[in-house]
């Protein structure tokens, strides 16, 4: 095998790499939104039924804050994946 076709075949495999590293940490960020989409749900059940109270709105806007904290996450993700950026986000 050439010099030149091994540095293309190394590059592949970091490529790769980093490919399935990424995609491990966006399936848990998946993950992370859709238990925080349940938990908005079930806050809003308790809420149909009754009015909500002080430490429950309390809960449903850490929740809610959170959620947008990790969209934005996965779309800043998404962007550097598009844009072939290797940064950490967190």
């Amino acid at each position: 095998m050439t010099d030149s076709a091994r540095n293309i075949l190394e590059k592949f495999e970091a490529l790769r790499a980093k490919l399935m590293d990424w995609s491990r940490h966006l399936s848990n960020l998946k993950l992370l939104i859709n238990n925080c989409n349940r938990v908005i749900s079930f806050v809003d059940t308790i809420d149909d039924r009754r009015g909500l109270f002080n430490t429950k709105a309390v809960l449903y806007a850490a929740v809610k804050r959170q959620l947008r904290t990790w969209l934005r996450y996965k779309k800043i993700i998404l962007e550097k994946a598009l844009y072939g950026e290797s940064e950490q986000v967190w």
